[in-house]
């Protein structure tokens, strides 16, 4: 006679607070570098800004959909593209910007994932 045993689930639980306190965590993360990657780029933009607009015009934000996280970088300016393409990206910043973050962010995570 075979004898049946009943287990409770107590992992699955736990791993779903986990995985809530994982996602918050990383949330915590796009939002600490959307400030850190505005100032970045108006600090670094090395071209003359007459009125001031373009400077200011730079931007970063995060934003939470669900498990998705994405983190903006954005020239405002009409002309902010030009900025960044024009010279072959000799004066860009959105651009160089992104590439310094995007290590920084994703290294913090990891360590926040796999301490």
């Amino acid at each position: 006679m075979a004898r049946r045993v009943i287990i409770k689930d107590e992992v699955s639980p736990k791993l779903e607070v986990l995985d809530d306190q994982l996602m918050d965590a990383v949330e915590k993360i796009f939002e600490y570098f959307a400030p850190i990657a505005e100032t970045e780029m108006k600090a670094g933009a090395r071209w003359t800004d007459r009125t001031g607009n373009a400077r200011a015009g730079l931007i970063s934000a995060a934003e939470r959909e669900g498990n998705e996280f994405t983190l903006y970088f954005a020239s405002m300016a009409s002309y902010g593209i030009w900025l960044e393409i024009r010279w072959s990206g000799r004066y860009a910043i959105v651009g160089p910007v992104m590439k310094s973050i995007g290590p920084r962010l994703a290294k913090m995570i990891t360590e926040v994932a796999m301490p």
